[in-house]
C-alpha cells in the first residue's frame, strides 16, 4: 500500500506505477502459492531442478569463458573483454558466469535457494529412500559447484551462514531423537557435509588465484568495484538526506540520481547494492520501517514456530 502511495510523489509516476505492478505480481504469486495447498516438497523440486540446470549452464560458461547470446531465452552475450562484463582480474581477465540471469550475483542467490531446498527435503522426506537420496546428493553437489563458480561473495556468505544455521538447527532437533535414529541422521549429515567440503576444497585449490583475488580485493578491478560501491552508498545517503521521510518514489532511485547528477557516466546510474538503503531511499523512513517490521517478523516467526526451512532460507535470501 505504501509503495503504491509513493506513486503520488514520485518524479516519474509512470515508472513508479510500473514497478508497483511488479510488486503486486509478486504478492499475487505469493498468495496463490500460499493457498494452493502445495507442500514444501512439491514447491522445492522444480526450484532444485532449475538450480541444477542453472549450475550446469554456469559451469559451462565459466569453462568456455563465454556467455552465448540467445534471443529466445533472453540471454545477453558476454565475453571477458566486453565493457561492463563481470570479470575477475587474476593473470588476465576471467569471466564470471551469468547462467540465464542478469548478473553473477543474482545467479549465486538463486543457486543458494536451490541448495538449501535440496538439503531440507533430503533430511525431511527422503532419509529412507536411497535412490532419491543419491539423486539429491548429486544435485546438491552440482548446485554447490555452481555457487562456487558464480564467484559471488554475497552468495558464498549466504550459503555459509545458512549452512551453519542448518547444522545448528539439526543438532537441536537430534536431541529429541532416539539413539538409533540419531546415529543414522548424524551419518547422513556428516556424509553430505564432508562431500560438500571435499568438492569446494578441490575447486578452491584449483582456482586459488581467483579466490585470492576475490577475498584480498587487491587487484585493480576489485579496487574499482569497491570504490564504485562506496560511491553508490554516498549517492543513497544523499537521496535519503533529501527525501528521508517519503523517499524518491518506488522504482525512481536511478532516475532521481540522474536528476541530481546529470553528468555521470551511463554505467554509474545504478541502484545502491544494499537493500536496506535502497528501500529507505525510494520509500522513505516510513517505508523503511514497514520493511524492517516484515523482515524481522519473518525471522521471529520462523524461530518461534521452529520453521527450519524459513530459518535456513533467510540468510540465503
Amino acid at each position: 500500500i505504501w509503495a503504491g502511495l509513493s506513486v503520488l510523489w514520485s518524479i516519474d509516476r509512470g515508472l513508479a506505477l510500473y514497478w508497483w505492478f511488479k510488486l503486486l505480481e509478486g504478492i499475487v504469486l505469493f498468495f496463490l502459492i500460499l493457498n494452493s495447498g502445495l507442500t514444501l516438497k512439491a514447491i522445492s523440486w522444480p526450484l532444485i531442478g532449475a538450480g541444477a540446470i542453472e549450475a550446469i549452464l554456469a559451469i559451462g560458461q565459466f569453462l568456455s569463458q563465454a556467455v552465448a547470446a540467445n534471443k529466445w531465452l533472453g540471454l545477453a552475450g558476454h565475453r571477458p573483454g566486453d565493457v561492463g562484463a563481470a570479470v575477475i582480474e587474476a593473470s588476465g581477465f576471467w569471466l564470471r558466469p551469468y547462467g540465464s540471469f542478469s548478473h553473477p550475483n543474482v545467479l549465486g542467490g538463486f543457486l543458494a535457494l536451490g541448495f538449501f531446498l535440496a538439503l531440507i527435503i533430503y533430511f525431511k522426506y527422503y532419509l529412507a529412500k536411497p535412490k532419491i537420496k543419491l539423486l539429491l546428493t548429486a544435485l546438491i553437489l552440482i548446485i554447490s559447484a555452481g555457487i562456487f563458480f558464480s564467484f559471488s561473495r554475497s552468495a558464498w556468505l549466504g550459503a555459509g551462514v545458512g549452512y551453519l544455521i542448518f547444522l545448528f538447527a539439526h543438532s537441536q532437533y537430534l536431541k529429541l531423537e532416539p539413539g538409533s535414529a540419531k546415529k543414522l541422521y548424524l551419518k547422513e549429515l556428516w556424509q553430505i557435509t564432508a562431500s560438500i567440503i571435499l568438492l569446494i576444497g578441490c575447486l578452491s585449490v584449483i582456482y586459488w588465484p581467483l579466490l585470492f583475488t576475490r577475498f584480498s580485493a587487491q587487484e585493480n578491478l576489485e579496487q574499482i568495484s569497491l570504490a564504485r560501491r562506496s560511491d553508490l552508498i554516498k549517492g543513497a545517503e544523499q537521496i535519503i538526506k533529501d527525501k528521508w521521510l517519503l523517499g524518491a518514489g518506488f522504482g525512481n532511485y536511478t532516475w532521481y540520481l540522474y536528476q541530481q547528477n546529470p553528468n555521470l557516466k551511463t554505467n554509474e546510474y545504478q541502484p545502491v547494492h544494499n537493500i536496506f538503503l535502497l528501500v529507505w531511499a525510494e520509500l522513505g523512513f516510513i517505508g523503511f520501517f514497514i520493511f524492517l517490521f516484515f523482515y524481522f517478523y519473518a525471522v521471529i516467526f520462523a524461530v518461534k514456530n521452529k520453521n527450519l526451512a524459513g530459518l535456513v532460507l533467510w540468510p540465503a535470501l
